[in-house]
């Protein structure tokens, strides 16, 4: 830009435009330019030979100047951020959730980055602790060798609400316990939090310390929900009524706060709950005891479809999860029913459409939290990913109908990690669950390529097993079975 300015007579917006120009690299208006920059040179006393030489290396660097200066900046940010990671992963991963604080959520099938990260965090034998009323701060914060989860996280959770909830715990300049939903009531700065707030709070599992059950707390707290809006007003009312009167009004509100007894949650609908105020599940998730079926019944994970792109236009594949929500629809032209449903499983989730067609046929497993199997073609609609289902089973009639689809086991690693004692204890491992399928090893290889080993063990998969031989190797999603469709 300055070249241009001081050699070619450029005015500063003219220089940018350049610029624009070169990092576009829009062939045509580089070479509107390069006229416009050897005429302004000319009348700068500069040689029409000498002019062209600069403005070409001017191109030049377009071409690649860009880019490797942004390599060498992110270069070092990886470094450092590696670093950090590698050395300091309970401070690196705190920071890292209390960045994503406050961002938009994930749009489409997008998983979100705090789920991500939660992922992240077993690798490094972290565990993230969940939301809690007396431990949890507005943001994410180390907790002996763990991370507690920030309340800021909640969906409807505001900074008024974390900051009434951290000045409530302290008494007389020191930290208390609450006692119950009823103390927590009457210590919290009423006019700060909302009936949304508490009930994402609820159903986050905050208030779960208040009893021995969580399904049984969360049950009572969030169907006597309605009408907490009512007696909190009746407190205000109450509170203001005293007018500094020096007496104890524990029990008269005691009384206004009392309510039914309520059926506890079932483990599916508290798992679904922490899903909506979390953007995940952080207590469970509904497929685990489900996994080894997963696997067996789908050729592609569901986080694995974008590496897909671009072959993945009507590319055949299988997918197993679990449906999640269902459109029941009528096309406008022939006014036929159709259906658009999402389906998700251990890692991510993806669209699917199910044509008039076949409507019919398979509109009867669509669902909702109903676990099968679907065999369709990936589709590039629109940049999205979408499954066009062809068809579609549950799982359990997967597994009656296709009983010895899944022949082998692969067990994927770095070859880095590969040595005598892995190979020993692998092996103990597969004679513990010996069966019949084949067992392969591949190792992983970024500069060679991935090859695979064939040992001469069969063995049996089960979730223990793949618990087993992932503890082992000390990552998930290690074991993969091949399926023959």
């Amino acid at each position: 830009m300055k070249m241009s300015v001081v050699l070619a007579g450029f005015t500063p917006g003219e220089a940018d435009s350049l610029r624009k120009a070169m990092s576009k690299k829009i062939p045509e208006v580089i070479e509107k330019q390069r006229e416009k920059f050897v005429r302004g040179a000319k009348e700068k006393g500069v040689g029409r030979k000498n002019s062209e030489k600069i403005f070409n290396n001017i191109v030049a660097f377009a071409g690649y100047g860009f880019n490797k200066s942004h390599s060498a900046a992110y270069g070092i940010i990886s470094y450092k951020t590696a670093y950090l990671k590698a050395n300091y992963p309970l401070e690196y991963i705190t920071a890292l959730f209390n960045s994503e604080i406050g961002r938009p959520a994930a749009k489409n099938n997008e998983e979100s980055k705090l789920a991500m990260y939660l992922d992240d965090t077993s690798a490094f034998g972290i565990k993230v602790l969940p939301p809690d009323i007396h431990h949890s701060d507005g943001k994410f914060k180390i907790e002996g060798k763990n991370i507690r989860f920030g309340l800021l996280a909640v969906k409807n959770v505001g900074k008024g609400v974390t900051e009434s909830i951290e000045q409530s715990r302290i008494e007389n300049g020191q930290l208390k316990s609450f006692k119950g939903w009823v103390d927590f009531l009457q210590r919290i700065d009423l006019k700060s939090i909302n009936k949304k707030a508490l009930e994402s709070l609820i159903k986050a599992g905050a208030f779960d310390s208040f009893g021995t059950d969580k399904f049984v707390i969360r049950g009572s707290l969030i169907q006597n929900i309605d009408s907490y809006a009512d007696k909190v007003a009746k407190i205000k009312q109450y509170r203001e009524s005293l007018q500094g009167l020096l007496f104890d009004s524990a029990n008269t509100i005691t009384d206004i706060l009392s309510f039914q007894e309520a059926k506890p949650l079932e483990p599916l609908e508290a798992l679904n709950f922490e899903k909506e105020v979390l953007g995940f599940y952080i207590s469970g998730h509904p497929l685990t005891h489900r996994k080894k079926d997963l696997i067996a019944y789908s050729n592609y994970r569901l986080d694995k479809l974008p590496q897909l792109k671009g072959n993945a236009d009507r590319k055949a594949v299988r997918i197993a999860g679990m449906i999640t929500s269902v459109k029941k629809l009528i096309s406008k032209t022939k006014k036929e029913p159709y259906a658009r449903f999402k389906i998700e499983d251990l890692y991510s989730s993806v669209d699917t459409l199910l044509f008039p067609k076949n409507f019919e046929k398979l509109s009867s497993y669509l669902t909702l939290n109903n676990i099968v199997t679907i065999k369709g073609w990936l589709t590039n609609m629109q940049g999205q990913f979408e499954i066009i289902a062809e068809d579609i089973m549950t799982i359990d009639e997967a597994k009656k109908k296709f009983p010895s689809k899944c022949d082998e086991i692969r067990i994927k690693f770095s070859v880095t990690r590969f040595d005598d004692t892995l190979e020993e204890e692998l092996k103990k491992i597969f004679k513990v669950y010996a069966g019949k399928m084949k067992v392969y090893l591949i190792l992983e290889d970024p500069l060679h390529g991935n090859f695979s080993i064939e040992t001469e063990y069969l063995s049996d998969y089960s979730d223990n097993f793949i618990n087993d031989v992932e503890t082992l190797i000390g990552f998930k999603d290690s074991v993969e079975l091949h399926y023959t469709d």
